[in-house]
């Protein structure tokens, strides 16, 4: 679990940009976290499927099966980065 997640304006600008509650968000990233470090320890979480990136996070159905908007607005408030090799880095 990271320090300070809730403290980041990244952190308020992702639950407004998806319509999350803050307790749901940080359990998103803390989900994201979890995966990242034991199974891409490099950050390259784009190896993983969209789906499999929104198993690991544990989303909600409705977020489930947009999770290609997630990832964008993930990638737009800077919790995730495109990647020429990787696809996406944490």
């Amino acid at each position: 679990m990271k320090r300070g997640i809730m403290d980041k304006p990244k952190f308020e600008w992702l639950c407004d940009e998806l319509g999350w509650g803050p307790a749901y968000a940080r359990g998103v990233l803390d989900c994201l976290f979890e995966i990242v470090g034991r199974e891409c320890p490099r950050g390259d979480v784009g190896s993983m499927t969209d789906r499999e990136i929104a198993s690991a996070m544990k989303l909600e159905p409705d977020d489930r099966r947009r999770i290609g908007e997630v990832i964008e607005k993930m990638i737009e408030t800077g919790w995730l980065a495109p990647h020429d090799e990787h696809r996406l880095v944490l």
